[in-house]
This record gives structure tokens, C-alpha cells and sequence, in this order.
């Protein structure tokens, strides 16, 4: 297992009651997040066998990639691994992408996914070191 430093803190349940706002409204929490080098953001989002997105959350990730101002993914996988064995998240299966590269802000789904998060990892990490994801800052230019 890597760079979990404390399992036993990590299987403890962290419940968001006495946070819920008007309409519902309560925190989200994200898999997994890699900063790689200040040049991309990628987010990751597990679930188990037939779970979705709830409403909230795929608004929260659609936000949280929207408002950055450098190439931002939300891989979002499946997995059938059953508690209380560990899920392996770079071995998931990557069933949607949402992403703000050439300000499409679009989700891509793949009904037959053939990637896994390490493989999508990579190739975004390759495209941008090769330049090929870029984004454009002059837009924000005025607002740094």
C-alpha cells in the first residue's frame, strides 16, 4: 500500500451530520487528488459496482475543475471489490471524464471502459509534458 500513513484512521467513517445546508446541501468527499508540478489537476472518484453520482457531487467535481485556471480532470471509476478488502485505485476502470482542457467543460463517458486511473494518469501527465494539453491563461490575466 502506498503512502497511507495511518490505515486504521483511514477506515474510520467521517460523518457530515450538523453540516447540512438549506435544500440538502452537505460536504463531498474525493477519492483521490494529484497535483502533478503545478501544471494539472486530476481528481479521482470511485464507486462501487452500479452507484453514481449523486446530483450534488458531480455538480461539486464539475466546480472544482471549472474554476482552476490549469488543465483539470475528475476520473471517475468502478470497482467490484467487496468491504473490507482494499480497492486498488490506480486498477479501476475509468467510466467518465470530466475535464476543462480547451474550455470545453465537457464530460466524456465510456460505457466499455479500457483504461484504468493509472493509464489515464499517465497519458494526461504525458500530454501535458509534451505541451500537447495547454491551457490559456490570457483570459485570467487581469484577475491574478
Amino acid at each position: 500500500m502506498s503512502k497511507i500513513y495511518n490505515l486504521p484512521a483511514l477506515k474510520q467513517v467521517v460523518s457530515y451530520d450538523g453540516l447540512g445546508y438549506g435544500g440538502g446541501k452537505y460536504p463531498t468527499d474525493i477519492d483521490g487528488f494529484l497535483d502533478y508540478e503545478g501544471k494539472v489537476f486530476i481528481h479521482y472518484e470511485t464507486k462501487y459496482k452500479n452507484a453514481y453520482l449523486e446530483k450534488g457531487q458531480k455538480l461539486a467535481f464539475e466546480r472544482k475543475c471549472d474554476f482552476v485556471i490549469i488543465p483539470a480532470f475528475f476520473l471517475v471509476s468502478v470497482h467490484t471489490v467487496s468491504p473490507p478488502e482494499i480497492v486498488r485505485l490506480a486498477d479501476q476502470p475509468v467510466k467518465k471524464i470530466y475535464t476543462n482542457v480547451d474550455r470545453q467543460k465537457r464530460w466524456i463517458n465510456y460505457e466499455d471502459p479500457c483504461l484504468n486511473n493509472k493509464q489515464w494518469t499517465d497519458y494526461i501527465i504525458s500530454q501535458v509534458i509534451t505541451g500537447k494539453i495547454k491551457y490559456d491563461y490570457r483570459p485570467f490575466r487581469n484577475s491574478i
